[in-house]
């Protein structure tokens, strides 16, 4: 039985180092190589615990997804965010958690990313009312922060019905001052 948790040990030790080394490469820009150690801190997690639905699992599922979003691989960063999300949620049976108000957030710039701005508003106003419960106040930088996109998501939406309203009507020219804000927008 000892031997058998000093292994785990060890393979959580070593699941650490790939996870750290991932995290260097991720923050210098080298994604391949972080990828490359990220999988291997997921493979190991893995055969730790023999199964991906652990909490260990679910931390690297998240630094996958937001490299997966950094590098525009929208598809992959929404597989890995929504799988973090279930694993963690079920492991702590609330999603009162910063962490998961962050992924959240991340969701919901991934969808306004893919103009789906339904959805990218959904996440943005679960992840605020999590930051919200979580600090207990709404001038959090948090709450600003994702307030923020919400913010610039209306501001998207209200340019771009104002380019169909123009465009739709006996003006067939789109007014100039609408598309350059739109094109603020977007950046």
């Amino acid at each position: 039985m000892k031997s058998n948790f000093k292994q785990k040990k060890r393979k959580k030790t070593k699941q650490q180092h790939w996870t750290t080394l991932g995290g260097l490469h991720f923050t210098q820009g080298n994604f391949d190589e972080a990828q490359q150690y990220f999988k291997e801190s997921l493979e190991t997690t893995i055969k730790t615990f023999g199964t991906r639905k652990h909490v260990d699992v679910s931390t690297t599922l998240g630094n996958l997804g937001a490299l997966a979003k950094s590098q525009e691989k929208f598809d992959e960063a929404q597989q890995y965010f929504k799988e973090y999300l279930e694993t963690t949620i079920k492991k702590f049976g609330t999603c009162e958690y910063v962490s998961v108000a962050t992924t959240l957030s991340n969701l919901g710039e991934l969808a306004q990313s893919q103009e789906k701005s339904d959805e990218a508003e959904k996440y943005l106003k679960e992840a605020i009312a999590i930051f919200i419960k979580v600090y207990g106040a709404e001038n959090h930088e948090d709450v600003k922060g994702v307030q923020n996109k919400l913010d610039k998501l209306e501001e998207v939406r209200n340019v771009s019905n104002s380019l169909n309203a123009d465009i739709g009507g006996n003006n067939t020219e789109p007014k100039t001052e609408n598309l350059e804000k739109l094109k603020n927008n977007i950046k």
